[in-house]
């Protein structure tokens, strides 16, 4: 299993016990340019985190963005599956396997799992806002979510 250790871009990521760091991993993937869409970076979509548990609604608007958490465990597998018992060469191997890999697919695989920890998400179901500002916890339909949001801006003003 992938995990993300740390907080932005200080991650180490460990495939089946083998750490790497995130200079090696995200170099692999080819940067990170590719990981984040540009639309992250101006319009401020609203951003959906989930998971196969979940049925999300209310998320016919254009600037809505869902990602699927549970997307790369089939290919966490793949990449975990019988790697040697060298650290060593197990590291060798992920390179190996992770070269195979289109960068379209590398994108849709990981760029979730990347944005939920830019975004510091702790559980799905999880409604984000304004490139962040504010994470809407435990509501699947987007526009119950979006009424929580500007209830709680009122209240801040």
């Amino acid at each position: 299993m992938i995990r993300l250790l740390g907080k932005y871009m200080l991650w180490t990521f460990i495939i089946s016990g083998v750490v790497f760091n995130a200079t090696w991993f995200l170099a692999s993937l080819k940067g990170l340019a590719f990981l984040v869409p540009a639309s992250h970076a101006g319009s401020q979509p609203i951003i959906v985190f989930t998971s196969n548990q979940y049925q999300i609604t209310g998320a016919g608007r254009q600037s809505v963005q869902i990602y699927n958490l549970d997307q790369q465990s089939a290919e966490e597998k793949k990449l975990a599956a019988e790697l040697p018992g060298n650290q060593a060469a197990a590291a060798k191997e992920v390179e190996r396997r992770i070269s195979r890999y289109r960068q379209s697919d590398l994108q849709r695989i990981w760029a979730p799992r990347i944005l939920a920890q830019k975004y510091d998400i702790r559980k799905v179901p999880a409604v984000v806002f304004n490139d962040g500002e504010a994470v809407v916890y435990g509501v699947t339909d987007v526009n119950k979510a979006i009424e929580k949001w500007q209830e709680w801006r009122n209240v801040r003003k």
